[in-house]
């Protein structure tokens, strides 16, 4: 039996959005979902992405206590937070507090109507390539 950890934000016909924590357990036959925590999206005052500068996929999210995770990849923590702030803004009209968040990868590239985690994939291997060219000339 293993346990797979997955944070989602559902939205129903309820007036709060809620953050839910599952614990997803795999059985020989069957995938059961439980819910271990559940958190009101008005609730969450700021998420702090720990380093802005560095490949850390960890990050803290300050309700009335501080919770601390680890996603899956940074850019996970991306495109969660992303979806954090889409949905703090659409369900309560505010921008809650991000800090130590890269801004470039943050803000929204809606204009060509492409994936931010497709941009962030592509801002991620023009930089790696930077990198190349910048040890290749040394």
């Amino acid at each position: 039996m293993a346990g797979i950890m997955d944070i989602t934000i559902p939205v129903t016909r309820e007036k709060d959005v809620k953050i839910t924590y599952l614990i997803t357990v795999e059985e020989k036959t069957s995938i059961q979902y439980k819910i271990d925590c559940m958190w009101l999206l008005k609730d969450l005052t700021l998420i702090d992405g720990k380093e802005a500068m560095q490949d850390c996929p960890k990050f803290d999210m300050h309700f009335e206590h501080v919770y601390s995770w680890e996603a899956f990849s940074t850019a996970a923590k991306y495109a969660f937070t992303r979806c954090i702030r889409k949905m703090s803004k659409i369900h309560y009209r505010r921008d809650m507090e991000f800090v130590n968040f890269d801004d470039d990868y943050m803000s929204d590239t809606g204009l060509f109507q492409v994936s931010e985690d497709i941009m962030l994939a592509l801002k991620l291997c023009i930089q790696v390539l930077n990198c190349a060219c910048l040890l290749g000339c040394l």
